[in-house]
């Protein structure tokens, strides 16, 4: 279940797959993303840093688009294929579910999203578009300056403050 709603976390608002693609593809390739959120968890049953973190969402980006690409939107603003934002909210959402289970050890972000950006003080708080690492630690360090203000590490900051 956890995996599940991480996926549909990162494709709620986020629309990534080409126009008419059959479900038997976007099944396939759901099933091959649940895999790699299954592998990246694996690597958070110690504390890991923020830079390990990025690296797993680039790393994720980079599989999913090698693999699937030529499904993906190409004419997307955020840009084409599988997009950074697409990675981080997908591996923050699936995190955030085990390190409530207590089956992980608190993740060293959060899901990122426009609803978390505007509990912040950031001037764009748009994050469907996201696509680069540098722009995803722009966004983040906002969430960052917030959670420090509370005296929260970021995971807890968020889902203290986080309203759907």
């Amino acid at each position: 279940m956890a995996i599940k709603n991480a996926l549909n976390a990162a494709l709620q608002h986020n629309k990534l797959y080409s126009p008419n693609l059959p479900t038997n593809t976007r099944n396939e390739i759901k099933a091959f993303w649940s895999d790699q959120l299954q592998k990246i968890s694996g690597l958070y049953k110690t504390q890991r840093s923020l830079l390990e973190y990025e690296k797993d969402i680039v790393e994720l980006q980079r599989e999913m688009n090698k693999k699937y690409a030529q499904y993906f939107r190409s004419n997307h603003r955020g840009g084409q294929g599988f997009r950074i934002s697409h990675s981080q909210k997908s591996i923050s959402i699936y995190l955030k579910y085990l390190w409530c289970l207590k089956l992980i050890e608190m993740p060293p972000c959060c899901p990122v999203d426009s609803i978390v950006l505007k509990l912040t003080d950031a001037e764009d708080k748009t994050w469907t578009f996201v696509n680069d690492i540098e722009t995803h630690r722009n966004k983040f360090s906002y969430i960052e300056a917030k959670a420090k203000k509370s005296n929260l590490p970021v995971a807890e900051w968020e889902i203290r403050n986080f309203e759907t």
